[in-house]
């Protein structure tokens, strides 16, 4: 019990270090698009890197002046990079990158991928933008009745010696004890957020992922992305000349992801065991079924390679669809509910009155 406590205020202090800033996705995908240009015009990784930088702000001049120190002293292209704050998922693009060679390639598709992740995220702040500002309208209008108009037609409905409907009453009842139920309501979504981090804090890379993958609404999306993942790194260090076996050695050495370097080792040992790949891809839930059946059919024409990058590509169109579909129903959704709830609202309003004025 001690052991949970502990880490559910680890989980906790780990969310509130998460609220800082980070760099803008935008930004992010505009240096790795520009990086990938000026390499395929030729120019070495520490010549771009010094174009861009004298292109930049105090900051940026920073941060890429670290990187090439870094890169100077030997360090690795994707170690170099964290000095700039790159997102993880690019950081990993970059790894495999110096495995496979096609360093330009992972520039430009890392930054494709941050530029997408970015709209994506525009276009969730604008489908909840709206709606959460006439939620707050009406938790303003919830708060106006339960102090200023529910007692007065109490103490209306207490002269006329009549008794409110249950609708009426089930509805006084809500609105005169929101403040405290939106607070109770607040407080254990606080809580269950919480304790799912702490919970998932417990669990291993593989287990949380599995855990992840299952979830409604949310876990079809988070499979399809690790089937994305492991098609794309995986078929882009094939394609740069590197055996499966040394594929997946590539996957125990990168640092960035501790679930690809957990699912390195397993699909490694088992291969050394005798096992197929694509039976071994298609024995857990978290990859897509088709991920198998791709593998297997590569195998057997001898073009794995191609096969999972073009499958990969088919993934990522095929989840940037589904987030697409589901912000299209949500926002609807939104306005309906919101827009039932100010129905409520104006019956409860409206009803006493037009029933005061029937007693005259």
């Amino acid at each position: 019990m001690d052991t949970f406590i502990r880490q559910y205020w680890k989980a906790g202090k780990h969310m509130i270090k998460k609220t800082k800033q980070k760099k803008p996705l935008r930004e992010q995908a505009q240096l790795l698009t520009r990086l990938a240009s000026l390499l395929e015009k030729g120019y070495t990784m520490s010549q771009a890197l010094e174009f861009l930088r004298l292109q930049g702000d105090k900051k940026l001049q920073t941060e890429i002046r670290s990187c090439l120190t870094a890169l100077k002293k030997g360090r690795p292209l994707h170690e170099a990079f964290q000095f700039y704050e790159l997102n993880k998922e690019a950081l990993i693009y970059l790894y495999f990158a110096e495995q496979h060679g096609d360093i330009s390639f992972a520039l430009k598709e890392s930054g494709r991928l941050t530029n997408e992740k970015a709209q994506q995220l525009v276009k969730i702040r604008k489908v909840i933008q709206y709606p959460l500002l006439l939620f707050l309208f009406l938790i303003g209008l919830f708060m106006t009745m339960s102090f200023v108009l529910i007692p007065q037609f109490s103490s209306l409905y207490s002269s006329m010696n009549e008794k409110p409907s249950f609708f009426l009453l089930s509805f006084f009842f809500l609105a005169n004890h929101f403040p405290l139920l939106f607070l109770t309501f607040i407080i254990i979504m606080v809580g269950i957020l919480f304790y799912c981090r702490a919970y998932l804090n417990r669990l291993s890379p593989a287990q949380r992922v599995r855990f992840l993958s299952r979830l409604p609404i949310f876990g079809p999306l988070y499979k399809s992305f690790c089937s994305y993942s492991l098609s794309a790194h995986l078929g882009n260090l094939l394609k740069g000349g590197l055996s499966i076996n040394e594929s997946l050695q590539a996957f125990c050495r990168q640092k960035h992801s501790p679930f690809f370097q957990g699912e390195g080792k397993r699909l490694k040992l088992a291969l050394t065991r005798g096992r197929r790949l694509p039976e071994i891809i298609a024995e857990v839930s978290y990859y897509e079924l088709e991920l198998s059946q791709i593998v297997s059919h590569g195998q057997s024409n001898g073009n794995l390679a191609q096969e999972l990058c073009d499958y990969s590509a088919l993934v990522i169109e095929k989840v940037e669809g589904k987030i697409t579909k589901i912000i299209s129903i949500v926002q609807p959704l939104l306005f309906s509910l919101i827009g039932l709830t100010v129905l409520c609202l104006y019956l409860a309003i409206m009803i006493p009155m037009f029933q005061a004025m029937s007693s005259l």
